[in-house]
């Protein structure tokens, strides 16, 4: 996938999260409705459950995916800096924070994307 159409698919994926709370909002006041009654979901996993367990891995995914990012740049770095490609180098600085926060959000990206495609087609 060429940059275009990345920046594009990230731009529409920033837009999936108000839908997916959206949807959220209901299942999860009518789970909290039911256990004040005394009758909490037995079905599976409430929503509630599912929403706190994805945002803990996705938040541990991500800074995991974040500091491989980092390590990988530390290395380009260091090889780039030693043969002298100033150049390179100044792109590498320039270009290091971008890059990790692409790689520290990817993991949530990925759960908005299937929690709108899972909640919509209820």
């Amino acid at each position: 996938m060429d940059a275009a159409k990345k920046e594009k698919r990230m731009i529409a994926d920033f837009w999936l999260a108000p839908l997916v709370i959206a949807k959220r909002i209901p299942v999860v006041a009518d789970e909290l409705v039911k256990t004040a009654a005394g009758n909490p979901p037995v079905k599976g996993r409430s929503e509630t459950e599912r929403m706190v367990t994805e945002k803990i891995a996705a938040l541990a995914e991500g800074i995991f995916h974040a500091n491989v990012e980092a390590l990988k740049l530390q290395f380009e770095f260091g090889f780039t800096a030693a043969t002298g490609n100033l150049p390179g180098t100044m792109r590498l600085a320039r270009e290091a924070p971008i890059r990790i926060a692409k790689a520290a959000l990817g993991p949530g990206r990925k759960k908005v994307r299937a929690n709108a495609k899972r909640l919509v087609s209820r």
